[in-house]
């Protein structure tokens, strides 16, 4: 690679804090909508902001994915994901925008701005401790404990800042004010959901079949728009449904406003900062969402839409819920170990590996999903990754190292275009999920170093306690290592093989 690969991360970064403010400004701009439109006739508005975010996406698809939206491979791969747990939650999740409005009923607009802006995160950190299969959130420490602990204490502050909490209001105004607190934390729930769309969208950028030449972060993107129309086609009638059911009124605010702000939020808001979440997995550039409450309440104090709260709990409480959920993100979406088994003790670093060249349990790739001769994309590149990897499974392990090419020369790993490790190491995952199932990343480990002046990544195998194959098309092949090659052997030869290595 002719250039810098720090010059190009710092452009990246640039690019990247460019795009978060233009989304941070966008999110900020949720209240307002709300404050607007949305109390009246929630479920209704709901329904309009999603046809507004609808609008956009079918337009964005249109627009930058032409050639995708005719390639029938694309849209059955997309049929085969849709129906899984990652988009039931993330469809569960499109009824967001309808508690918060509601809630605007019963408590004020700026304090549900800040619980649901803020929320998210302790919500998403529980739902991915519950249904993550990767164990990211898994390691719970003193400091998160305390970090959570102040979060909740800026929870308590915004809520006691609400007209009459403190004070000797009607009971029935007091039960009223926790319906509508209830309703934008459940709001802020339904929200968080939204991390398994993503998910989702990954492993769909994965499955399609990259015939047009995207980068998988293109891909990825167009995977997460596609899944917002999905989900809103569906979300759409049902929720409008029930604003009819209600008796909701049917006025200009809502479908005006709702409209407007499924246009604003949904094209500055969910594609821009899902881009710049594409362009780096820097954390402090991701953490620049928390700014977004902030602006919120600026524009609300401006138009005077804040009502009577008590200011000072309001905004004490804001700084603490802010300070907590940007140094809980910060500590948790560090790069995690993912792996379910530790290194093999066996295990040899990269240099030592090259200098040895390839054999039965050595082998080396020089990219993972780029085709060095048409310098781009190949799927034929990954299927040869997972082969070998199978075959290292099946056989007695082995390491392949990614960035060398097969006489030793270095390549680096800059040339497959990913933006982190982090990112290189989710894709491979991916594409090992996808060919071989999720059970087969227990045995591998991934790790990156420097080799000859270029960066590689050493996939570590163990000897796999359950015969892995790999999906090729409709049909299943068993790989094993014969020599310094992969072998595919046929059925009969595999039927014994398994019978005597497992």
């Amino acid at each position: 690679m002719t250039s810098n690969p720090n010059q190009m991360q710092q452009n990246r970064n640039k690019t990247a804090a460019a795009l978060m403010f233009v989304a941070v400004m966008g999110f900020s701009l949720i209240p307002l909508f709300v404050a607007w439109g949305g109390s009246q006739s929630p479920f209704i508005f709901n329904a309009m902001w999603k046809v507004g975010l609808a609008i956009v996406c079918v337009l964005f698809v249109t627009i930058a994915y032409r050639p995708l939206i005719f390639d029938k491979y694309v849209w059955k791969a997309v049929a085969q994901s849709s129906i899984n747990r990652s988009m039931l939650l993330w469809l569960v999740g499109y009824v967001d925008f309808a508690l918060y409005a509601w809630s605007t009923q019963f408590i004020d607009v700026s304090v549900s701005a800040i619980l649901f802006e803020t929320s998210p995160i302790l919500l998403i950190l529980l739902t991915g401790w519950l249904f993550s299969d990767d164990g990211r959130y898994r390691k719970i420490t003193v400091r998160t404990l305390l970090l959570f602990a102040i979060a909740f204490v800026g929870v308590a502050a915004v809520i006691a800042s609400q007209t009459g909490w403190l004070g000797n209001s009607a009971s029935n105004s007091i039960l009223a004010q926790v319906f509508g607190i209830c309703l934008v934390l459940g709001a802020a729930a339904f929200t968080s959901l939204g991390a398994f769309g993503f998910r989702w969208a990954s492993n769909l950028a994965s499955d399609i079949p990259n015939n047009h030449n995207h980068d998988n972060d293109a891909l990825e993107l167009f995977s997460v728009v596609v899944g917002i129309i999905i989900c809103t086609s569906i979300s759409v009638p049902l929720t409008a449904s029930v604003g009819v059911l209600r008796n909701e009124p049917l006025s200009y605010e809502p479908i005006v406003f709702g409209v407007v702000a499924g246009v604003v939020i949904g094209s500055v808001g969910t594609i821009v900062w899902r881009k710049a979440n594409l362009v780096t997995h820097n954390l402090s550039i991701n953490a620049m969402v928390y700014f977004a409450p902030v602006l919120s309440l600026v524009w609300l104090f401006a138009l005077s839409l804040v009502g009577d709260v008590n200011i000072m709990l309001l905004l004490f409480g804001a700084v603490l819920i802010i300070m907590a959920n940007v140094l809980i993100y910060l500590e948790f979406d560090a790069p995690p170990q993912r792996q379910l088994h530790a290194a093999p003790d066996s295990v040899v670093d990269a240099n030592a590996l090259i200098a040895a060249g390839e054999s039965d349990r050595v082998e080396f790739k020089s990219t993972l999903r780029t085709n060095l001769h048409t310098n781009r994309r190949d799927r034929a590149m990954e299927s040869a990754v997972t082969k070998t990897l199978a075959a290292f499974l099946n056989s007695d392990g082995g390491a392949l190292v990614i960035g060398v090419a097969d006489d030793g020369a270095p390549v680096d790993i800059a040339v497959d275009g990913f933006h982190s490790e982090d990112r290189m190491s989710l894709h491979l995952r991916n594409i090992v999920n996808r060919d071989m199932g999720p059970l087969a990343m227990a045995y591998i480990r991934l790790s990156y170093e420097d080799c000859a002046g270029v960066r590689v990544m050493v996939a570590h195998c163990e000897r796999s306690e359950r015969p892995v194959y790999v999906k090729e098309g409709n049909a299943e092949k068993f790989y094993i290592r014969t020599g310094p090659s992969t072998t595919d052997i046929a059925t009969s030869a595999a039927v014994a093989y398994i019978q005597t290595r497992f």
